[in-house]
């Protein structure tokens, strides 16, 4: 039980809780030699390990397109850290609301992230609110400049491509051909 705590801070306030009285240090080296003696055996360590771009495809993932094994992850996370679920509330309202193209909703929630410089997305609700004009033509209008976007996409990977090997004339032509 002891060594499926994550941290020797963890392992050492738990002993403490049960009467130990000794040094930091004396359960870092217990705890160390345990588990060099457990990594020789081949025993693995029962946490498991999920990087940080995992983390964040789970948390932006609504729960019913997470796997059974993503979503017992997640909440197993949540359980270790209680502000990673509101956090994971906080991104679902927002991506509800810009999902159903809902604007009100988008505001509200706007505004309670701006309520408390505490807020996780307090930053990002700050910089939203600077362009608060366009996000709300983007919720209202089903205009997208992603056409625009790919073709300038594909103009700078011709340009990558000829780099140094023609002038403007033949990059033209290559542009034209391509249409």
């Amino acid at each position: 039980m002891w060594l499926t705590l994550t941290t020797i801070r963890e392992i050492d306030a738990q002993l403490r809780k049960y009467g130990y009285t000794g040094t930091l240090s004396g359960v870092r080296v217990a705890i160390e030699s345990i588990r060099k003696e457990r990594k020789r055996q081949g025993i693995k360590e029962s946490s498991v390990r999920i990087s940080r771009r995992q983390m964040i495809s789970y948390v932006w993932k609504r729960k019913s397109r997470l796997l059974e094994e993503e979503l017992q992850l997640l909440e197993q996370s949540f359980k270790m850290y209680p502000s990673l679920h509101s956090f994971h509330q906080m991104v679902q309202t927002f991506r509800e609301a810009f999902d159903e193209r809902n604007y009100p909703a988008f505001f509200k929630w706007l505004e309670k992230q701006l309520s408390s410089p505490n807020n996780h997305l307090y930053d990002c609700a700050l910089r939203l609110r600077r362009d608060l004009q366009s996000i709300k033509l983007a919720f209202s209008t089903s205009y997208s400049n992603g056409v625009v976007e790919g073709h300038v996409h594909r103009l700078k990977l011709m340009k990558r491509i000829m780099y140094g090997r023609a002038k403007l004339d033949l990059l033209e032509k290559r542009v034209l051909y391509h249409l």
